[in-house]
Parts: structure tokens; sequence; C-alpha cells
């Protein structure tokens, strides 16, 4: 589902009322309406969270209504086989997270996290937050990170779409689905201003139909934002053929003549390549 030019038009003068009525934005104002229109026809968001505020325990209010044992929502072993000591940060602190902190995850799996994925993503995350930029690719353990944290903050009802995913994120052989994920990866933002509080998000395709993927997430702090699809979701086969890739937001922040669009780079996951074959060589 696309916006039509009155609706765009529309959208457009608003967003020009935001600007404080500044005279020179008129095709700035229309692309960027486009960009927002489009994804709030496709998509509604599933989960929202401030990184900053009141405790949250993600999966304990689920459970405890449903009555359920400690469950762990990555291997899916309940207590007692599972061990769970302690609770920890669902998102890394650095990234400004007090608030997200795990119930529904094993000591295992977050210990794995913690060794194979956490370095990765911090080593790729850090010069777009300070508005550096990095390299023109995603490694695939940082890509593994930003999902697995979507994954955490994902309503219950909703993760059985995504077991194979859940699989890929938790198998430290890189190499594997590798062929299912060459030319996938997320999108950057690097904002305007810093982005006002830290955050994360969840939004959900509204219409099977439309040629969007499934689930995308958002992840905001200082100054970029970090958009991907979850990769691997069986209500996304139909797309294959066509390049999965989220709609991209104009991500606008600032008031008055300052308020402008973000700049956003398509970040491709970079995969490591298959050993060469010992074969022939003498």
């Amino acid at each position: 589902m696309r916006p039509n030019p009155e609706q765009i038009a529309v959208a457009a003068y608003h967003r020009w009322q935001r600007r404080g009525w500044a005279h020179g934005g008129d095709r700035d104002d229309w692309v960027a309406a486009e960009k927002d229109l489009t994804f709030g026809m496709n998509y509604r968001y599933v989960a929202r969270y401030p990184l900053a505020g009141p405790t949250v325990h993600l999966g304990k209010a689920e459970a405890e209504a449903a009555r359920l044992r400690r469950r762990c929502r990555f291997c899916e072993r309940s207590e007692p086989a599972a061990p769970f000591s302690t609770e920890s940060p669902a998102f890394p602190p650095w990234l400004g997270n007090s608030t997200l902190w795990t119930w529904d995850e094993c000591d295992d799996c977050r210990a794995y996290a913690e060794e194979h994925l956490a370095a990765p993503f911090e080593a790729f995350a850090r010069p777009w937050l300070a508005g550096a930029g990095a390299p023109a690719s995603i490694p695939v353990a940082a890509w593994k990170a930003l999902v697995r944290m979507a994954l955490s903050v994902m309503p219950a009802a909703e993760l059985h779409h995504f077991d194979d995913t859940i699989e890929w994120v938790a198998n430290p052989d890189h190499m594997r689905d590798a062929s299912l994920l060459a030319g996938l990866g997320c999108q950057v933002y690097t904002t305007a201003i810093p982005v006002s509080a830290p955050f994360a998000a969840l939004a959900r395709r509204v219409d099977d139909d439309a040629p969007w993927p499934y689930m995308l997430f958002f992840l905001g702090a200082s100054q970029a934002v970090f958009q991907t699809h979850l990769p691997l979701c069986p209500r996304d086969e139909d797309l294959e053929d066509v390049g999965v890739r989220g709609p991209e937001l104009s991500m606008s922040l600032g008031s008055g003549p300052a308020h402008r669009a973000s700049v956003c780079t398509f970040l491709p996951v970079n995969l490591p390549r298959p050993a060469s074959s010992a074969l022939g060589k003498g």
C-alpha cells in the first residue's frame, strides 16, 4: 500500500508547518512525507520501549499471567533443566539501557551472546552513534546481535514465526544459511540531532500482500537509529526473489528550521567467505 499524491501533499504541508514555514525545502518535505506515510500505512507497532525509565522484566508478566514456568525464549528450555541464576540487561548499558532486563533468557544463552555477539556489535555500532559513520557493511555477528535484541522484546505470541531466526542467531557457524542472507542487511539513520532518549521498537506488517518484511526492528540512541527486518521468517517467503528490505523513513528530528530528515545508509551483511579448498595444492 502506498500513499496517493493528495495524501502526500497534506503530510508535506504539515511538515512545512513543523519547520516553521521556512521556504526552500518543498522537495525534501514531499520526499519525507511519502516515506513516513508509506511506513504508517503498512506497519503497526507491536512493542515500543524507552531504554531509560521504570524497570521492565521482559517476559515475566506474560508468563505469570498464564501461570507458566520460567522458560528461555531462545533455547526453549524451562526450569530446572535450564539455569536462571540472575537477570541481566537485555540491551547493553552503553546504549543507555537502564530499563529492560531479561527474565526469560537462561544463563547459557546469555553467556553465548556475551561471548560471541556483544563485542562485534559494540565495535560496529559505536562509530555510528558518535556520528562518525562506519564501514560499508555490517559484520554478520553484529547483525545477529541486533536481531537478537529484536527477539528479546518480541511479544510471545509472535515468536513462533521466528523459530529459524532464533536458531540462526544462536548458531556460531556464521556460514550457515549464507545463501539465504546474501544481499540482506540493515539500514542506519545518521540523525540530524541526537535522539532525545534511547529506544527500541518492533513494527509488524499489516497486509501480507504488501511488498515489505513482516517484522521490522528499530534501535535508536545518540546520533543513530538502526533498522533491520528479522530474516528467515516464513511469512516473508514470497519476498525472497525481490530483495527483502524495510521501507525507508525520514527519521526527522528537531523543531522549527532545525526540523530535518536523517541520512539513511543501507549496509549489506558481510558474510564470511568459505574456506578455500586444499585440493589442487602441491
